[in-house]
């Protein structure tokens, strides 16, 4: 039972060595920004069309809300969805039959086929709020660029966060199944 423990906590060290950053984004998204910010600026600059939003006459400040909304709501859900992804590897990895030695990396394929569902659902959440929902209308007005930008860093970010928390998380005897995780020295007293 102490090895699952030790697994969820570097699990959790994973996660949050750059999970942070989700959730400083999430908060300054939750706050919302004043209408000097530059992060909002930034978004509309970059992110939506200006052109569609004077022709409709969307007030700014609304859509400036909407579209804070829309990524608070959306950085939550894929973060949630990585840390219960991270935690489901790391402590099933412990129940993996693994009884000789080189047996592990068979289980790779396993590791693979649930990094595919993982990345499958993070693309879901990331289009069900970018496209799908009609629940935001912050949504209507995002640029081709600005969902192809919104949606690449959110597939690289969230993959990251996940690999880093399931390669420190996994248990000793079946980082061979994880991309890489074998690397990591087995004598270091706090793995």
């Amino acid at each position: 039972m102490k090895h699952i423990f030790r697994s969820i906590f570097l699990s959790f060290v994973g996660l949050g060595a750059i999970g942070w950053v989700s959730l400083y984004f999430t908060s300054l998204n939750l706050l919302g920004q004043g209408e000097d910010s530059s992060l909002r600026q930034w978004y509309f600059d970059n992110l939506v069309r200006t052109s569609d939003i004077v022709e409709s006459g969307q007030n700014w400040e609304d859509l400036a809300v909407g579209l804070y909304n829309l990524l608070y709501q959306m950085t939550i859900a894929l973060l949630s969805t990585t840390v219960v992804a991270s935690l489901i590897w790391s402590i099933g990895s412990h129940f993996l039959n693994i009884d000789a030695p080189g047996k592990a990396k068979i289980y790779f394929i396993h590791w693979i086929v649930f990094t595919g569902i993982f990345m499958a659902i993070i693309v879901v959440i990331v289009f069900w709020f970018l496209k799908w929902s009609s629940r935001y209308d912050a949504a209507d007005f995002l640029s081709p660029g600005g969902i192809v930008w919104i949606s690449t860093i959110s597939f690289v970010y969230y993959f990251l966060t996940y690999y880093l928390s399931v390669f420190l998380g996994t248990a000793r005897f079946a980082r061979s199944s994880v991309l890489l995780a074998n690397k990591i020295p087995g004598h270091w007293s706090f793995l």
